[in-house]
Order: C-alpha cells, then structure tokens, then sequence
C-alpha cells in the first residue's frame, strides 16, 4: 500500500495498481530491444502479492494512518512476499526468478537469512527450468525493473499537493532517475497530474489512469474507526500525464 499524505488525509494507492502503471511504462518505453517479454511481466506484475493485504489495511498506530510498503511488518511482509512469488512463478520461471531477485535486493541487509537462502534456492530452479539465462542479461533486466518501479512510485507518491513527509531519500531523482547506463532524467512537475520527463524517453505522450481512495482524515485513533472510513473512503482514477518538455 501507498500512502501519500496531503492535507488533512491520505490518498492511498494499492501496491499492485502501482505495479501496472510499472508495466505502462515498460510497456511505452522507446528503446527498441530494451524491454523483454519477461520484463514487462515483472514490471506489470511484481507487486501481485501485496494485493491481499492491501485489501483489508491495518492501522500503524505510530502514524494512524496504514501501514504502507515501507513500515509494513517484517515478518507478515516475508509471508506475503514467498506466497506471491508461488503464484509468480506459475505464471513464469522467468518473471519468477526476476521478482525474487528483486524482493530480495529490496529487503536488504533486513532480509531473513532463511528467506534469502529460500529465494536462491528458488531462483536457481527456475533458471535450471529455463535452460540457463546470461548473468549480464538478467542484471540489466533488474536494474530495467528497479528504474521503472522506483519511477511509478514518484508518479504516486510526488505530486503537488503530496506532502514530503516520511518520503524516502531514495525517490530523489538525482538518485534513481539514472537508468540504462548512468543516463540522468529530469523529472519535474508541471502542474498536478502533468509530468516533464526530460529526455523524453517513451514512444509518445504518456496517459494513465491510477485507481486510489482518499481518507479524510489525518490519523485514526483505531483499527475499527480506520475499517469503516476504508469501506466508505471515495473511490477514483487519477487521470496523470508523463509529457515531453516543451
């Protein structure tokens, strides 16, 4: 779950809806060659096994808003991560082995040492089932999925009118903004639901709509008192634009 704080609420963005708007920009990225099948899978798909928790939110009482993907519970996250990424690797050995990896990298040095020793177990299964994919090839395709995914977020999480309280340091462009090869992008809004990439890097003008809720108020004192203002929360689909620079 993404909680994006504004003024007297929350508008929140479910983590798998966030993944598709990833695999929009797979999807419209210009480069010819530079997006596989599989990839585009992992971008579209890889935050699949949040859907689950994002369906019943519960409440951090540190913040009194929901728990989102960056203080959600250590040990339910890792529960969650190897239930999805079961199904993930149904759907492919290789959108299987990509997800893994990336479950992994961002866990980090909090990563159970049972769930990494799992996970490489796993990935290399899968690898074995798809007849060996080159290690160069597979990492470009990571970095690819980590670009893209860090940049759905900043589309939800940035926007005017988003407070930059408990943003993380690493939605800085000047520090993820920098995919294939060290190229810098500049990301600058231009108005609410207007974005400027410059160098435009997608094959046209790109138009998505990202379903969110929004809550009105700025903390809630109970799990109950969050439940009910979730079920009634007004629902809509932000309308965002990535544009060239004029």
């Amino acid at each position: 779950m993404i909680v994006q704080r504004r003024a007297g609420g929350a508008r929140i963005f479910e983590q798998h809806d966030h993944g598709l708007l990833c695999g929009e920009l797979a999807r419209a990225w210009g480069e010819p060659g530079a997006i596989s099948l599989g990839l585009g899978l992992a971008c579209a798909l890889h935050d699949l096994p949040w859907r689950a928790a994002d369906a019943a939110p519960r409440l951090n009482s540190d913040t009194g808003l929901p728990f989102d993907f960056i203080d959600f519970p250590r040990r339910e996250r890792v529960a969650l991560y190897k239930k999805g990424l079961d199904a993930l690797e149904g759907i492919s050995p290789h959108l299987g082995v990509l997800t893994s990896r990336h479950y992994v990298a961002l866990m980090g040095r909090t990563a159970p040492v049972g769930f990494v020793a799992a996970e490489r177990a796993r990935q290399a299964r899968l690898l074995s089932e798809i007849g060996g994919v080159d290690e160069g090839i597979l990492e470009a395709e990571l970095s690819a999925l980590r670009f893209m995914d860090t940049l759905s977020l900043f589309v939800c999480m940035t926007p005017p009118g988003a407070s930059a309280e408990g943003r993380p340091a690493w939605l800085d462009p000047s520090i993820f903004a920098c995919w294939p090869k060290g190229r810098r992008w500049s990301l600058v809004w231009e108005g609410p639901d207007r974005l400027i990439v410059d160098p435009f890097p997608f094959l046209e003008p790109l138009m998505a709509l990202v379903p969110f809720r929004d809550l009105g108020e700025a903390r809630y004192e109970s799990a109950e008192s969050l439940r009910t203002a979730w079920d009634r929360a007004p629902r809509g689909r932000w309308s965002v634009t990535l544009a060239p620079a004029s």
